[in-house]
């Protein structure tokens, strides 16, 4: 039987700034970080180069294969990845628990810019507006913090830091790297 392992999940749009900040709170937490861009098959991959929008079907195999990275090493990860809706989150706790969220959150001209800056990314500004049509924000029940993603990242870090040390099991985490 697989056991339990804890994942520190950074969501969100495309062109929130997932990956800077899954990478920040992984070097402050002196924890693992993950890319969920890194395990899109080829063909999610050339679909979203297309601007066409994933559906469900195109993302379970991938969120597997997620779970199955943290599965693979033990000790705390952060997991920069979309988790757009309820399900995907649900599909990850199969494995990851527990899965604190931070959600980042902008409005949609701010990640069409963002997003059109980006040099050599598969993902065209057009589908930003799909994103955030399919987008159900984090619940209750998840233990989740929803920051701004036009703070500074240095800010969002820190504020993510401070969530995750009061709220996630501190027998998990080491103590959080002094800046």
């Amino acid at each position: 039987m697989e056991k339990d392992v804890p994942v520190i999940l950074v969501m969100g749009a495309c062109g929130v700034g997932k990956s800077t900040i899954a990478r920040g709170l992984a070097d402050r937490l002196s924890a693992r970080f993950i890319e969920a861009d890194d395990f899109h098959p080829a063909d999610n991959k050339a679909l979203m180069a297309r601007g066409v929008p994933l559906t469900d079907g195109n993302r379970w195999a991938w969120l597997d294969a997620i779970a199955a990275e943290a599965q693979a090493r033990p000790g705390l990860s952060v997991l920069a990845c979309s988790a757009l809706r309820r399900v995907y989150r649900d599909r990850l706790r199969l494995t990851c628990r527990p899965m604190p969220v931070i959600h980042l959150a902008a409005d949609g001209d701010l990640l069409k810019a963002r997003v059109a800056a980006r040099q050599d990314h598969y993902m065209p500004p057009s589908l930003v507006q799909s994103q955030l049509d399919t987008l159900e924000p984090p619940a209750a029940d998840e233990l989740a913090c929803i920051l701004p993603a036009f703070d500074t990242p240095d800010a969002i870090v820190a504020q993510a830091t401070d969530f995750i040390t009061r709220h996630l099991d501190r027998a998990l985490i080491p103590a959080p790297a002094k800046d």
